[in-house]
């Protein structure tokens, strides 16, 4: 596994270690090739317009783009950028085989993606060695895709038990008002109802901030947050503590998103990350969630707290849905699936090899 600490700090250090190869690749890559550069907060409105083009996903959020590239040149990734098409790209380790690269072309946007991809995939793959991964796809361009070459993620997965990612099970979508609804109904909803319970318990207990002001806190929390799925639940090492960094130290449209921590005698306890998505008319009435973090092992059922919080929060400022992304694993998508999404979204991913 790239990282057995789950300490932020610590964590940070190790990860720059485990990229210099590929950071130094990118770089190389970059110097011969004008569409790969590094991506900076200057970006996010670049991958904006794109995105007011493209049919509701998770992947038109800029936190979606560059939350998973942490580590990988100044810390935000890099793009490809040829004028027509868009999409956060970095090499990385495999999780199962850290000796082994491949490239990620993160939500890619634009036009001519499947001649765009298939060009430069093979570029890669022939100058490098290294195979692509094109994730967060519809279902259209993954078809087109794999009539020029590109082939099914079974031939080269992500992760054994994971082969896409958080894209192995469909993005949950909830419509607030109906989730509420059920939950407050008389019939037999014994799940939905003990989470909004421990929802009224800790209402009356926790004080919450906002994120921006308490960056250390939220890192403390995600460090706790990890130690407790590797050492209590002893699960695989899928993710890590630095994925959440972009998120915490974000760069990019501060009107976008709303982030909140939450203390509990004047300790960290849980967090939340949503950044609102103003595609076009009707996507202004949706939020992606990013992050709900929480120290569960100390307090396990204070997941349920921060999603009816985020309901609540988000009434407020009449978002209607709200998206949980999809999920590597069957039992957080079973968590998913309990707040009764109104709208399941199956995106793709595929690989050149």
């Amino acid at each position: 596994m790239l990282l057995t600490t789950n300490n932020m700090s610590v964590s940070i250090k190790k990860n720059k270690i485990d990229l210099e190869e590929a950071n130094g690749l990118l770089s190389d890559l970059s110097k011969k090739h004008k569409e790969f550069s590094m991506m900076t907060s200057e970006d996010c409105d670049l991958f904006y317009k794109f995105s007011a083009n493209q049919e509701y996903s998770y992947g038109n959020s800029w936190s979606y783009i560059v939350q998973g590239l942490y580590g990988i040149g100044d810390g935000l990734g890099y793009k490809f950028y040829d004028g027509e098409m868009i999409c956060g790209f970095c090499f990385y380790p495999k999780i199962e085989n850290p000796s082994q690269l491949a490239a990620f072309w993160v939500h890619p946007m634009g036009k001519n993606l499947p001649d765009t991809l298939k060009r430069f995939a093979d570029l890669i793959l022939k100058e490098y060695g290294i195979p692509s991964y094109i994730k967060k796809i519809p279902n259209d361009t993954y078809s087109n895709l794999l009539n020029i070459g590109f082939k099914s993620i079974d031939n080269f997965p992500w992760f054994s038990t994971s082969p896409s990612e958080d894209d192995t099970f469909p993005e949950m979508v909830l419509d607030i008002e109906k989730t509420l609804k059920i939950t407050k109904s008389f019939a037999n909803r014994r799940q939905l109802k003990r989470a909004f319970k421990n929802f009224i318990k800790f209402s009356t207990l926790l004080v919450e901030k906002n994120l921006s002001d308490h960056k250390e806190e939220a890192e403390i929390v995600t460090g706790k947050f990890f130690d407790y799925i590797q050492n209590t639940l002893n699960k695989d090492n899928i993710s890590h503590s630095t994925d959440y960094y972009n998120l915490i130290h974000y760069k990019g449209a501060q009107d976008r998103v709303d982030a909140k921590i939450y203390f509990l005698d004047d300790k960290p306890v849980a967090y939340y990350f949503i950044e609102f998505c103003k595609n076009n008319e009707d996507s202004n009435l949706y939020a992606n969630v990013h992050a709900m973090i929480s120290d569960r092992g100390n307090y396990n059922t204070i997941a349920d707290f921060l999603i009816f919080k985020i309901f609540e929060n988000m009434q407020k400022k009449d978002i209607r849905y709200i998206n949980l992304g999809g999920s590597e694993t069957e039992t957080l998508n079973d968590y998913k699936v309990k707040f009764r999404p109104a709208r399941e979204i199956e995106m793709r991913w595929c690989c050149y090899i």
